[in-house]
């Protein structure tokens, strides 16, 4: 009875030596994250969609959740409060919640310049100087940075005048192509890929110009943001997040379809077209005067203070925004991603 028990525990031993040698070790935990992508699934952040395909979030012991989002001013708003981590935002977003008690900071850039253009049914219309405008109606989101950023940059040329018109984001591309407005916001990236292939079905040309080349506009658009609460208690979590995100990116211009591919994987109801379409548009967005020794995301201190000083002057903000709270590249060390 004893050696059989005896042989009994033996047995169990060799079989939990054997558990303990060849069963995968329990590492720590993957880092919970949520992303807030600001807007609809599109080519603008297809670059976090495809990290997270390739598992490259998982290499770093991140397990990110990509939810979309309802705005660059909410997003920011949400980002500060602590429901997400990070977020598609927007120096506008910060400089405003900044104004309201919040705090966050632009840890790379994605949009090197700002991706907003002007958009026009092309047989009615060619815009490629402030003249143009003049007198023109134009339709923009109810929210959209356009509805400031355009008079301002019309009164500061001296040659005309528009009309702002607020409509509601979804029929901005069919009033203009109706005729209801003369010229509509788009954006790279985004809309202006639908706004294309909108017109094409109707048999129509779309034109298209953006604020940089009709005024000289330099600053930046959407990048990484994140909260000063994160960074001040999870900072090990940034640079890990950043680097995997870019890298996303990285891939996804070099293999744009299969990039495409692993979006319409995620999200069935996106149209391949006009994803690649916009993430054919990333590229000159993302990849700005430094990009060669820089990398992706990396923020001139020159630039982000005439991006802060254009926002301030045309919002009217009345507190001082220091350059240091807006933006850091603190967690861009290290060999630049391209």
């Amino acid at each position: 009875m004893i050696r059989r028990l005896l042989c009994t525990l033996s047995a169990l031993m060799g079989v939990a030596a054997f558990v303990l040698i060849f069963a995968p070790i329990d590492v720590e935990a993957a880092e919970k994250i949520k992303f807030n992508m600001s807007w609809l699934p599109q080519g603008s952040t297809a670059g976090f969609i495809v990290a997270g395909e390739l598992g490259l979030y998982e290499k770093e012991g991140l397990d990110v959740e990509v939810q979309r989002g309802y705005g660059g001013l909410r997003t920011v708003n949400e980002v500060a409060s602590g429901l997400f981590e990070f977020g598609y935002g927007d120096p506008q977003g910060m400089v405003l919640n900044r104004t309201k008690g919040g705090k966050t900071k632009m840890i790379g850039t994605i949009n090197d310049t700002l991706p907003i253009a002007l958009c026009w049914d092309a047989a009615k219309l060619n815009i490629k100087k402030p003249e143009d405008l003049d007198g023109r109606k134009v339709g923009g989101g109810a929210q959209s940075p356009i509805q400031i950023i355009l008079p301002i940059l019309m009164a500061n040329s001296g040659k005309g005048s528009v009309t702002m018109i607020r409509m509601d984001p979804a029929v901005t591309i069919p009033a203009v192509l109706s005729g209801q407005t003369d010229v509509s916001d788009c954006w790279a990236g985004s809309n202006l890929g639908i706004a294309k292939g909108m017109a094409a079905e109707k048999g129509m040309k779309l034109g298209h110009a953006f604020l940089r080349d009709i005024f000289g506009l330099d600053t930046y658009g959407n990048g990484i943001v994140t909260s000063e609460q994160v960074i001040a208690t999870r900072r090990q979590i940034i640079s890990k997040f950043v680097r995997a995100s870019y890298k996303g990116y990285s891939w996804m211009f070099k293999n744009m379809d299969a990039a495409v591919d692993m979006v319409i994987k995620r999200y069935p109801t996106v149209k391949h077209a006009i994803v690649l379409d916009q993430v054919r548009d990333m590229v000159p967005l993302m990849k700005g005067p430094e990009f060669d020794t820089k990398g992706f995301g990396w923020i001139d201190r020159e630039k982000m203070k005439r991006t802060r000083d254009f926002i301030v002057k045309g919002w009217d903000v009345k507190m001082d925004i220091p350059l240091d709270d807006v933006y850091t590249n603190e967690f861009l060390k290290g060999d630049p991603i391209k």
